[in-house]
């Protein structure tokens, strides 16, 4: 039938990727929904550049105890939203396939670069200021 291409039907089922072994229209269902997820995620991420930005500003300039509060919010609600997006759910379909180990995150960077900094000025003397 038009599902499989010639060359794989002579290897048999079992030596195709997984990938191989997924109906197009599936394929072609998940690049449609991959498409419209990725849209969503920008707009998402479009709106929330100026909106954390004001948050943060707010949240620094305005007096209180609760300092962070709004910031963190928008946060918050931009993890709810990644979440229901779901952006690279369809890899979920290679699922049979060994997971790669996770490559750091960007938090993982910036924990790193925070500690030699910490390392590197942390360990100096401040330098004493020259008398007037």
């Amino acid at each position: 039938m038009g599902e499989q291409r010639p060359d794989h039907a002579a290897r048999g089922a079992s030596a195709a990727p997984a990938a191989d072994r997924l109906p197009r229209t599936i394929i072609l269902r998940d690049v449609v929904v991959f498409q419209v997820k990725l849209f969503f995620d920008g707009l998402r991420d479009l709106l929330l550049v100026p909106v954390s930005l004001v948050a943060a500003v707010v949240d620094v300039l305005a007096p209180g105890k609760n300092t962070g509060q709004h910031f963190y919010e928008v946060v918050r609600f931009g993890r709810r939203t990644e979440r229901w997006i779901g952006l690279f759910s369809a890899a979920d379909h290679l699922d049979d396939r060994p997971h790669e180990p996770m490559p750091d995150t960007i938090d993982d960077m910036v924990a790193r670069v925070e500690g030699k900094l910490r390392d590197e000025y942390g360990q100096r003397k401040p330098r004493e200021r020259p008398p007037p």
